[in-house]
């Protein structure tokens, strides 16, 4: 009795289960079976082609129409019209040839209408297998995480993640090849098409993988952790520029002599060499070389700022009269000039001399600091104010000074006339009188002594003419590649200010080559940029990318720039539309780069489980039953899960510069060797 109880329910289960098509199929195919064997030889041919084309594409676009699927009403159309045209030319007189293709299971032999018949059966059974399959393909419900997943699930996926280092050291082969010969032959389309493409390597899919020359124009973010292959990815970009002749300044926020000795082989190869500006070696570099005195009082800032706001406002306004003094008396611009005539006995030493006065006073060397002490600028020591009487007596000789200059100003030119004003006269009311400027300008003395001071003062020292001095003018113009770093364990807050340096530096060139209608390319690669890196740096390669700057910055983390200045981050993603993203370990990164990326609106199904009855008993197994359910859900571009994934070597990257739309794709970056 319950034999028979589950033999019926299975019945029902399976008279429930039937598909009309299913069985249309195997009854169409029992009829024409002998054409539909020979037939998919060519059909899985196409099958073949079909999944290399979907492989090809569908990375890049999701909801890609693959040959079969996008050709279904081509191939039904065909089937169609042979399904009417076969049976009339059966009965019109090639009956016997088409009966002949039903060996063994009929007694006619192959004839001369075989010839006709069977090319034309063969035909229908093709084009009928390619019309079921389109059909049920095109049916077919199934999300793009649910392909990806299929895509990465597969043999040759994981063959190609396994051997990703060979895989992209025989790309690296096989482009410096193509460089080489089209080098030696003087190609100069094939050079310039080359210039244009930068091989990253190749991405998860095994094709090769390029972002355009023009993105590093819009900037590029290049994070990842250490040993995710950080400096291995720079490399790329430097060898670049070395490739087809392009400028380029790498500034190292950790001081890595390994990174320098990458740089020095990489540019050696294409026969070229590296400036090197470090406490290690010998080239010289002069700030205030170029630029007006607004863009060299924007420069030495960090010179200038103090706790207070106010107390920075004057030391900048003191730093850009300066300059302007420096340029009107003919004196040379260095940082050793600008520490000497931030010294107010200094400066009325030079109106002195244009008017003609004999200084009747005692020497004026160090005399600021003994008028500042205890002018409520410079906390009062034991010692200052033993000497206090002696200060009053050196303050009364200054004021002096200043009393004949200011008595005698007409006959400056009005040159020196506005300078005179503009560093002290104006000021002469104040509570602190005509040194107001000086006297509130103290830190900048200080940082400037500080700096010049130190063992790396050198470095600012261009009065040697046998040292070689750094100029980002001849930089540009040579198509120089330099590379600046400083001991980042010793040189912290040397690094950061040094940093302002260069790319305020980079800023002016930039205006330079603006009003010389200069369009050529220049390259930055900021390497641990939180060392350096401001607000003011950031809007300053913002506004020089129209004039061919292009940066790539390369921090460990993007919370690490975020943790050198609130809000920076922001205006940094601000600013960049190519991203590449090395392994992470920080959760919360993960999630802020994920976010960072956006989604895009995807499907999930769901699938009802049921136990076949009758085989409960058999541990317990499940099977999925035709039942289910599709809602619509959004996913990240770049998947929070595969982020995490990520080794050393494989770098997630998203392009949205210009009108790229493409999708963020995992790269295995190529080693330049």
């Amino acid at each position: 009795m319950f034999q028979q109880d589950w033999f019926q329910k299975s019945q029902k289960q399976e008279k429930k289960e039937t598909n009309p098509l299913i069985v249309l199929t195997m009854v169409i195919g029992l009829v024409g079976y002998p054409y539909i064997l020979v037939g998919s030889l060519f059909y899985f041919y196409l099958l073949y082609k079909d999944k290399v084309e979907r492989m090809e594409y569908e990375p890049d676009d999701p909801n890609f129409q693959s040959l079969i699927v996008r050709n279904f009403k081509f191939w039904l159309i065909v089937v169609g019209t042979l399904t009417v045209i076969n049976p009339l030319l059966f009965i019109s007189g090639l009956m016997d040839g088409f009966l002949s293709c039903y060996l063994p299971f009929t007694t006619v032999s192959f004839n001369a209408q075989t010839l006709l018949a069977l090319p034309m059966g063969v035909a229908w059974g093709v084009f009928f297998l390619l019309s079921i399959h389109a059909f049920v393909a095109g049916r077919r419900v199934e999300g793009i995480e649910e392909k990806q997943r299929k895509v990465q699930s597969s043999a040759a996926y994981q063959e190609r993640r396994e051997n990703r280092f060979e895989e992209a050291a025989a790309e690296n082969k096989s482009l410096e090849t193509n460089y080489r010969e089209a080098k030696k032959r003087n190609l100069t389309i094939k050079l310039e098409e080359g210039k244009q493409q930068i091989s990253l390597g190749i991405d998860e899919y095994g094709k090769p993988n390029y972002i355009r020359f023009v993105e590093l124009f819009q900037h590029v973010l290049l994070s990842g952790t250490t040993g995710s292959g950080k400096t291995t990815a720079l490399m790329i970009f430097v060898e670049h520029a070395c490739k087809y002749d392009l400028p380029l300044v790498f500034l190292d926020g950790k001081g890595a002599r390994e990174t320098l000795a990458d740089i020095e082989r990489i540019a050696a190869r294409y026969g070229k060499s590296v400036k090197v500006l470090s406490e290690l070696n010998q080239l010289r570099y002069n700030p205030v070389k170029h630029g007006n005195s607004v863009a060299i009082r924007d420069r030495l800032v960090t010179l200038a700022r103090s706790e207070s706001s106010f107390y920075t406002a004057n030391a900048q306004t003191l730093l850009m009269n300066t300059i302007q003094l420096l340029d009107t008396f003919k004196i040379a611009r260095t940082l050793h000039n600008v520490r000497k005539y931030i010294n107010v006995g200094q400066v009325l030493s030079l109106f002195e001399e244009a008017l003609g006065l004999t200084q009747d006073t005692p020497s004026i060397v160090g005399e600021q600091e003994e008028l500042f002490v205890g002018s409520g600028f410079v906390e009062k020591s034991e010692e200052a104010q033993k000497t206090a009487k002696k200060r009053r007596k050196r303050e009364s000789l200054v004021e002096t000074r200043f009393t004949k200059i200011k008595q005698r100003k007409d006959k400056l030119t009005p040159a020196y006339r506005r300078l005179f004003t503009q560093l002290m006269e104006e000021y002469e009311y104040e509570k602190e009188g005509f040194m107001y400027l000086y006297k509130s300008s103290e830190m900048l003395r200080v940082n400037l002594s500080m700096l010049l001071d130190s063992e790396l003062g050198y470095l600012f020292d261009t009065t040697d003419s046998t040292a070689e001095e750094l100029d980002f003018l001849e930089v540009n113009k040579k198509k120089e590649i330099v590379f600046i770093t400083l001991n980042g364990l010793v040189y912290d807050q040397y690094i950061s200010m040094l940093g302002h340096f260069v790319v305020s530096e980079l800023n002016f060139m930039a205006s330079e080559k603006y009003a010389n209608f200069d369009k050529s390319e220049f390259l930055l690669i900021g390497d641990e940029p939180q060392s350096y890196l401001t607000k003011n740096a950031i809007s300053s390669v913002n506004k020089g990318r129209g004039a061919g700057l292009g940066c790539i910055f390369s921090p460990q983390t993007p919370q690490d720039i975020e943790d050198k200045e609130e809000g920076m981050l922001e205006l940094l993603i601000g600013s960049v539309n190519t991203y590449m993203i090395g392994q992470i370990n920080s959760g919360v990164q993960i999630d802020y780069l994920a976010k960072l990326a956006g989604t895009y609106d995807d499907i999930e199904k769901t699938s009802m489980i049921e136990q076949q009855a009758g085989l409960y008993d058999i541990g317990k197994k499940d099977f999925l039953a035709q039942r289910g359910t599709v809602r619509d859900v959004e996913r990240y571009y770049l998947n929070p899960k595969r982020i995490r994934a990520l080794r050393k070597g494989e770098y997630y990257v998203y392009r949205k510069a210009d009108s790229i739309n493409e999708r963020p794709k995992v790269v295995y970056m190529r080693k330049v060797s």
